[in-house]
C-alpha cells in the first residue's frame, strides 16, 4: 500500500515519558507534528515508521534536534 500522504499517528514510551507523533510521506520527506514543532526528515532505506520512532526516542533521551539516520541522511528541523 502507497503510504504518500496517509496520516499516521506514534506514541513512544521512554524512562516514564510518552511523545506522540502524527506524521505523513510526501515523496522522499517525512513530515512530523511534535507537539507545536515541526520536523521534516529525509526518507530512504529505513521503513518510515522506524525512523519516527527512533526521532521520538532520542527526543525523550535528551539528545534534542539531532538525528543521524545513516550516512549523510539528516534530520532537518522546520520552523
Amino acid at each position: 500500500m502507497d503510504q504518500s500522504n496517509l496520516v499516521h499517528e506514534i506514541t513512544v514510551e521512554y524512562d516514564g515519558k510518552r511523545l506522540k507523533a502524527t506524521y505523513f510521506l510526501e515523496g522522499n520527506a517525512i513530515h512530523a507534528m511534535v507537539g507545536d514543532k515541526s520536523y521534516r526528515l529525509g526518507a530512504g532505506e529505513v521503513p518510515v515508521d522506524t525512523v519516527i520512532r527512533s526521532f521520538l526516542m532520542e527526543q525523550l533521551a535528551g539528545d534534542g534536534d539531532r538525528l543521524e539516520l545513516s550516512g549523510d541522511e539528516r534530520l532537518r528541523r522546520t520552523l
